[in-house]
């Protein structure tokens, strides 16, 4: 081992002194100075002076080639490079100040670049990218605040579906690299899209689905990405894949950002031109209260409290509910009639008036009646015949379910049957109509006081209250005596 320590000047003087004195050899002047005989040796042949002390302070050694402008401007086009471009070679940051590299080169670039802590590392493949990605990311995050349940990816969305692939790199390209610090990681600027050059022909191509709560679910192979292959994908393994995912009748995945290969708001505006046309109402538009309302309970399954003038078209926004519900949890019109509503009614004749002009329209209505389901007149007069009168378990049948507070609560049959896991799933949600009553008139019929029970039957279903005036107290009466959870309140003014 080689001592490159630096030995100061008083120390070498009697060292040089004592290797001139004669019949004193190397090692014993090595030992009478605690030095090495490699020491002794090379104080004795430079001599007492350490040379290297005699070097100018101030050696200037080749002149710099960057100037001082030309090193700011360097690392300030790094923060700009990567949040306009992303991914950036020495020689593209060379081209923004304009440095000649005929005078410059790429190699004292990367020199001065290493010196302030930045180095090609191959980039991140996870992350931002650029600025932009941050802004479209962060709209993004706050569109699915405002208009999504808080537990919408993880019950709502069935399945996630992706194309991806593992390749082996024996020649990465430059655009896989970054310029950054080792401090910085995934930062801002840090990452890079994956790419395929450079692989030589060493590539897996997977169509890859996973669920929350599941995992994967699919997992297929494939040499070239297609529509026809795509669309035979689909065909063959969508059933399954929602089958496998366990989200009950939601049919909402979700293909490389897009919902359903559509998105949500798409969705919702389709259903509810469908469901105008399924009662008859094609030709109108939705106001905007009535709209509010039901991206609310569409979408976020929260709690509302609406209270809008007489004419406004209260009862228009539950009675589409059944059809908007069946479109979204499939993304096309169904045949086959699984949403049910629940609405709350105090007075007969507004019922009966209802279920018959529902059944006009094509929506399939009943009254529940203690233990027994009434139709529409039609059918109270086949019922005098003893032909139409319905069992109770055959509520099943009917998308709109209008019932008195008193059928429903202390009603043990009824209670039974909304505990099962097919009502849970298919009851969307419970309206009370004309809900001030449940205020005014919860001395006169104390069964209005108790509608609190039939929404911790159903917790997972939200409520909707429907009236034309309340006070702010009468508001806040009415939350706390039907149990609402953060309900959204929306007042209307008469248009």
């Amino acid at each position: 081992m080689v001592f490159k320590g630096r030995i100061a000047c008083d120390a070498r003087a009697p060292i040089y002194y004592l290797s001139h004195v004669p019949g004193l050899s190397v090692r014993k002047v090595a030992d009478l100075c605690g030095v090495s005989c490699s020491s002794v040796f090379r104080i004795a042949q430079e001599g007492g002076v350490n040379k290297r002390s005699l070097r100018p302070a101030s050696r200037k050694g080749h002149p710099r080639k960057l100037t001082e402008r030309q090193r700011r401007l360097i690392t300030r086009g790094i923060v700009t490079l990567r949040t306009e471009e992303g991914n950036f070679s020495a020689a593209r940051i060379m081209e923004r100040p304009g440095i000649d590299n005929s005078e410059v080169s790429v190699r004292t670039v990367t020199r001065f670049l290493n010196e302030k802590g930045y180095y090609h590392f191959q980039a991140r493949k996870k992350g931002l990218l650029k600025r932009d990605d941050l802004k479209t990311r962060l709209s993004f995050a706050k569109w699915c605040k405002r208009d999504l349940p808080e537990n919408f990816w993880t019950e709502h969305l069935s399945f996630f579906l992706d194309g991806t692939g593992f390749a082996h790199k024996s020649n990465p390209c430059e655009q896989a690299c970054t310029w950054r610090k080792i401090s910085e990681g995934l930062a801002l600027g840090c990452t890079s899209k994956g790419r395929k050059e450079g692989t030589g022909g060493k590539v897996l191509k997977l169509v890859v689905a996973i669920s929350y709560g599941k995992g994967v679910i699919i997992c297929e192979p494939y040499e070239k990405m297609t529509a026809a292959y795509f669309s035979n994908f689909i065909d063959r393994n969508l059933n399954t894949m929602f089958q496998r995912a366990e989200k009950g009748n939601s049919r909402i995945w979700n293909q490389e950002g897009k919902m359903s290969e559509r998105s949500v708001p798409d969705t919702f505006l389709e259903g509810v031109k469908y469901a105008l046309g399924e009662v008859g109402r094609a030709n109108i538009t939705l106001k905007p209260k009535q709209e509010e309302i039901l991206k609310i309970i569409a979408l976020k399954q929260k709690d509302v409290l609406a209270v809008l003038p007489t004419g406004y078209g209260k009862s228009l926004i539950y009675q589409i509910i059944p059809p908007l519900m069946d479109y979204m949890d499939s993304g096309q019109r169904q045949t086959q009639k699984k949403s049910i509503v629940l609405v709350v009614s105090p007075l007969n004749a507004l019922i009966r008036d209802q279920v018959t002009k529902l059944k006009q329209s094509g929506l399939k209505a009943c009254i529940l009646k203690g233990d027994r389901v009434e139709g529409d007149e039609e059918e109270r007069k086949e019922e005098q015949e003893g032909l139409a009168f319905s069992a109770i378990e055959n509520l099943r049948e009917f998308q709109l379910i209008f019932a008195h507070p008193e059928a429903l609560v202390g009603n043990k049959n009824v209670i039974k049957l909304l505990k099962t896991t097919e009502f849970k799933n298919r009851i969307k949600v419970i309206v009370v109509d004309e809900a001030h009553l449940v205020v005014d008139w919860k001395n006169f019929r104390p069964s209005y006081g108790k509608l609190a029970t039939i929404g911790s039957i159903l917790p997972q279903v939200p409520l909707l209250g429907l009236t034309a005036t309340a006070t702010k107290k009468t508001r806040t009466d009415i939350i706390e005596s039907l149990g609402m959870v953060n309900p959204v309140e929306i007042l209307g003014n008469p248009d």
